[in-house]
């Protein structure tokens, strides 16, 4: 399959220009309590040594993932076992490495690797592409790639915070900063109309697509337990996107995940309200300025 023809077919035409529209309307409603200093010292932070033990990091992450879903905590310990499944290695224990060639995942002894591990284990849950090379082996569903890993980064967060008391903020915080460089870079770029609607455009930005997605299922599965099943809803998705479209669209459907309006990948009004709304809530206590529509 084509992938140009594929991304066109399966995804509206004016998603991106929506999908700019959504991040302009955050980014102008809200200004962030902290500046550009108070985001470098979140990196500084989760580059810091804690003196946490990697045994105990990686543990963890497995116990975090047998919390979600049992099967998910197999998974995971099976792609730590396995050195062509995942790559990560601790400074502060050079002799302690996996190697392979997928994730190189840097750790400092602190608990922010445990956020960071279950993220990239996420990834390794179905089979991940590259945007660099765009060729037919790609799917429209690669902008979802980042849900549901930034979906386990939240969850992440909170089974630390109530089993150990750990509050781990940075990765959370930094996505707030994720979206608003994305909006300073497309408000500063001018496109004409074919660029404006390259593939390319779009998927550079998955992360901070990843975002918006990620905040409403989290919030619905806070919500209710059983909403995990969006989350994997998202994973078969990415996992099947290439062979199957037309079932992957309409599973996101009956998930109802705002993202899908009449057959296609949509960010539609009602959809982008959705989003906007989740955003906030998910990220209202990092914010100075009350919300105004």
């Amino acid at each position: 399959m084509d992938f140009f023809k594929d991304y066109h077919q399966y995804i509206e035409s004016d998603c991106f220009d929506n999908f700019i529209t959504l991040l302009d309307r955050i980014v102008q409603t809200e200004s962030l309590e902290y500046d550009d200093t108070k985001i470098g010292e979140l990196f500084d932070e989760m580059r810091s040594n804690q003196g946490v033990d990697l045994n105990l990091i990686i543990n963890e992450c497995c116990d975090f993932f047998t919390s979600i879903n049992p099967l998910y905590g197999e998974m995971a310990r099976n792609i730590i076992r396995d050195p062509e499944q995942m790559k990560f290695c601790c400074p502060m224990n050079p002799g302690t490495s996996f190697i392979g060639s997928n994730k190189n995942v840097e750790l400092h002894n602190n608990w922010n690797d445990v956020v960071l591990l279950t993220h990239e284990i996420t990834h390794n849950f179905v089979n991940s592409t590259d945007i660099k090379v765009v060729n037919d082996n790609h799917s429209f569903t690669y902008i979802f790639q980042e849900v549901p890993a930034i979906v386990i980064e939240y969850l992440t967060k909170d089974y630390l915070l109530e089993k150990s008391g750990v509050d781990v903020k940075c990765l959370e915080e930094s996505r707030i900063a994720n979206i608003e460089l994305a909006q300073k870079q497309l408000s500063s770029t001018n496109f004409d109309n074919e660029v404006h609607h390259d593939v390319k455009e779009f998927l550079d930005y998955d992360h901070e697509f990843g975002i918006l997605i990620a905040n409403y299922i989290y919030l619905k599965i806070k919500e209710h337990p059983q909403n995990i099943e969006m989350l994997d809803a998202m994973l078969t998705v990415i996992a099947k996107g290439k062979v199957y479209p037309e079932e992957c669209i309409q599973l996101l459907k009956e998930m109802e995940i705002p993202i899908v309006s009449d057959g296609k990948i949509s960010l539609n009004e009602e959809n982008m309200q959705k989003l906007y709304d989740s955003y906030f809530e998910k990220f209202n206590d990092y914010y100075s300025v009350s919300k105004t529509k």
